[in-house]
């Protein structure tokens, strides 16, 4: 008798227990993503700071002190970002991360002083060499970062699975108590037959329950190899714009370099103009190929001038040899966005718009951004031909990447979106997403790199 009553107590003690460790295995989830984004956001700031030393010549950029001001600005907020993830979540991996920083940093600040001397750049020996340094600490920084990444993203996954098996221990518990209980009191008031259609649907229940908790892991588990997949695949693409693209143009340029070089030593000084020509003509070539690559990862107009005109620059990119007439009215006020915000807004607008050009047939496309309540509302609405939205992705064989690109996008920042269409009556997509501001410290940071 005494075994039989220890049963709900068990059970009930099994279930606290089990939903005390959902809920910190929840915030080890969430501490883990959250470490991923912060490492992957601080990799962009790394990689849009390797282009401000050599714009110390360019005026477009301003004066010196100011390109100086920009690259200290860059430089404390990666290294007080990283201190500030050492603090909330320490990772063994994230401690050399501080002196490859500082490696990279002390070959940017030789680029900026050999920019400063008169002809500094001109002579080929010092620059290559400084070039080569700037390459190989940021290369060994970037590892770095991938590999604290890797370790966060470890211990979100071992949350998450943790998460699933303290979810079945709750149910477990709670169960077990509540049968036992259900019986005990059921013995005097009901027939064997109605206690034993009780269990049925009980364990019926336990059974939808569990089936449900598995298709979540399971999704969960898809959306993060998806994650991951795109990521991923997004790097190769950079690899191989890189190689295919600069690293192969100033392998040439190094060798014009040495041609230039040798000419000199001959005194042969209209030849050597006519080369140095061709090498400042591929040096702008690049320097733009670069400034491209950088727009990719993360428009610059964003941190210039806004949501607003960002999405104004996007649709006249987009529709600018097209009949096609555009508007954008972005209601949000004058408090700016947090930066991964606006990434994700413009992102999925500029899909959209693309969409919109490739497809719609239409003549007008209108763009709305603003606030209901907590929440902030993207539309993209055309007044094209529209689409069947059942049948679209399996006419093109499955392979609907834009528009599940826009959901993921959507999705990962804790948003919804939808797309509605049909023949004939336009198109239009739609995304919520949770309202988040920039804090103090990321807006005095923006504003010191675009003053």
């Amino acid at each position: 008798m005494t075994r039989i009553r220890l049963v709900p107590v068990v059970g009930v003690v099994l279930a606290i227990a089990s939903s005390g460790g959902f809920l910190l295995l929840q915030e080890r989830v969430a501490k883990g993503h959250d470490a991923q984004l912060t490492l992957v956001r601080t990799e962009n700031r790394l990689n849009e700071l390797q282009g401000l030393p050599w714009q110390v010549q360019n005026p477009k950029f301003g004066s010196p002190e100011r390109i100086r001001t920009m690259i200290d600005s860059t430089e404390r907020s990666i290294v007080a970002t990283i201190d500030g993830l050492r603090r909330s979540a320490p990772a063994a991996e994230l401690e050399p991360l501080a002196g490859l920083f500082r490696a990279n940093f002390a070959s940017l600040d030789r680029i900026y002083a050999l920019g400063l001397e008169p002809g500094g750049w001109n002579d080929p020996g010092p620059t290559i060499e400084v070039s080569q340094a700037q390459a190989v600490s940021l290369a060994k920084a970037l590892r770095g970062l991938g590999d604290a990444g890797s370790v966060y993203a470890h211990r979100a996954a071992v949350a998450e699975w943790m998460e699933a098996i303290g979810g079945i221990g709750t149910i477990a518990g709670l169960l077990a108590a509540f049968l036992f209980f259900y019986r005990r009191s059921g013995r005097a008031a009901r027939s064997q037959q109605s206690t034993l259609a009780a269990k049925n649907e009980a364990y019926e229940q336990l059974e939808q329950t569990l089936a449900a908790l598995t298709r979540s892991q399971e999704e969960r588990g898809r959306l993060l190899e998806r994650t991951v997949e795109v990521a991923e695949h997004e790097r190769i693409r950079l690899a191989m714009d890189l190689h295919d693209g600069p690293i192969q143009q100033l392998t040439v340029l190094a060798f014009n370099l040495d041609r230039l070089a040798q000419r000199i030593d001959r005194d042969e000084i209209a030849a050597a103009r006519t080369l140095m020509a061709d090498v400042r003509l591929s040096l702008s070539d690049e320097m733009e190929a670069l400034r491209r690559l950088m727009v990719e990862l993360r428009p610059p107009i964003l941190d210039e001038g806004g949501l607003s005109a960002a999405l104004s620059d996007a649709a006249g990119k987009v529709l600018a040899d097209t009949p096609i007439e555009w508007g954008v009215r972005c209601e949000v006020g004058q408090q700016r966005l947090a930066p991964e915000l606006e990434t994700v807004v413009y992102r999925v607008a500029y899909e959209a718009l693309a969409n919109a050009r490739k497809h719609s047939q239409g003549t007008r496309v209108d763009v709305l951004v603003s606030r209901v309540g907590d929440t902030l509302r993207l539309v993209v609405a055309d007044d094209g031909r529209g689409f069947d939205t059942a049948t679209a992705c399996s006419a093109s064989g499955g392979k609907c990447y834009g528009l599940l690109g826009m959901h993921e996008r959507v999705g990962g920042l804790g948003g919804t979106c939808r797309v509605d269409s049909r023949p004939g009556a336009g198109t239009s997509v739609e995304a919520f997403l949770p309202l988040k501001v920039r804090n103090v410290e990321e807006m005095r940071t923006h504003e010191l790199a675009v003053a």
